[in-house]
């Protein structure tokens, strides 16, 4: 410190570009990244103006019909690679150590619920609250989640992450095999997963084409309503077999918190270092 503030600012320049890299990985550890700083808005002049939610009121064009969509596992991956998680998954002690096993599994949940209600429940609100005429379709990928689906360790892992759903949008399957060799793409989950896709892939056709996912002989999707309490959102799941499509209740934030607040798995320590370490400073808390 004492050196840098007796050089410019090109000779400090000059001496960091002469270091090896190699150096600066030696330093660097856990940098607390929380994506604080999300979602990071398509502003798009369109369907979000110029200047985000605060110009809804401003926008130039007629309101356009919306789907938002989450997974039902959306926090798993952002668990998983939390060190005090990933060191013992590297020691392969996770699994077996059920206390340590109960917290990931409640990592998973809430913050997936809290990330999850954070992107669709609640910015479908403040869309509703400005254009209250906005058609907005919302569903939560589920698929993954299901006993028998695919590996037992991978759903405990990961269940439906963050972007497992796009493939069922375009079907093409392939980087999930090279992500997930272990059985979780397979002949087994072949006639569900190709079901599901399918459904999938003629809901966004027909709102791409019509601005209403609906059609005939398909499960409705409902539009979404300001009422907090009521089942809009469209759960997409498929067994070995069989798709399973049904409609499910918003989250409610306050009603996550009260979940976590009082849930047995938890002892007080535990449920201190979810709201103060884990969860602390993400965009969703």
């Amino acid at each position: 410190r004492v050196w840098i503030s007796t050089q410019s600012a090109d000779k400090i320049s000059a001496f960091l570009y002469r270091q090896n890299a190699f150096h600066f990985v030696k330093i660097i550890r856990e940098t607390g990244l929380q994506m604080a700083a999300f979602p990071h808005l398509i502003e798009d002049g369109t369907v979000i103006p110029i200047g985000g939610f605060d110009n809804l009121n401003n926008r130039e064009h007629p309101s356009l019909p919306i789907i938002l969509g989450s997974t039902a596992s959306e926090f798993s991956e952002f668990t998983l690679w939390d060190t005090h998680f990933f060191s013992l998954v590297q020691k392969e002690e996770l699994a077996g150590n059920l206390e340590e096993k109960k917290l990931y599994e409640a990592a998973v949940q809430y913050g997936s619920d809290l990330y999850a209600e954070f992107n669709v429940e609640q910015t479908t609100e403040i869309l509703l609250s400005a254009i209250p005429e906005m058609p907005i379709y919302a569903y939560r990928f589920a698929w993954g989640l299901r006993d028998g689906v695919i590996d037992p360790y991978i759903r405990f892992l990961m269940g439906a992450p963050h972007g497992a759903d796009i493939p069922f949008y375009t079907g093409d399957f392939s980087g999930v095999q090279e992500r997930f060799p272990a059985d979780v793409i397979s002949e087994h989950n072949e006639p569900g997963r190709n079901m599901l896709s399918s459904l999938m892939r003629d809901y966004l056709r027909h709102f791409l084409y019509t601005g209403n996912p609906n059609a005939e002989g398909q499960p409705a999707w409902q539009r979404y309503t300001p009422n907090p309490r009521s089942a809009e959102i469209l759960w997409l799941d498929a067994s070995q077999d069989q798709t399973i499509v049904q409609s499910v209740c918003k989250l409610v934030k306050k009603d996550i918190l009260s979940q976590m607040d009082n849930d047995p798995r938890l002892a007080a320590e535990q449920r201190n270092w979810l709201k103060n370490n884990l969860f602390a400073g993400r965009f969703f808390w």
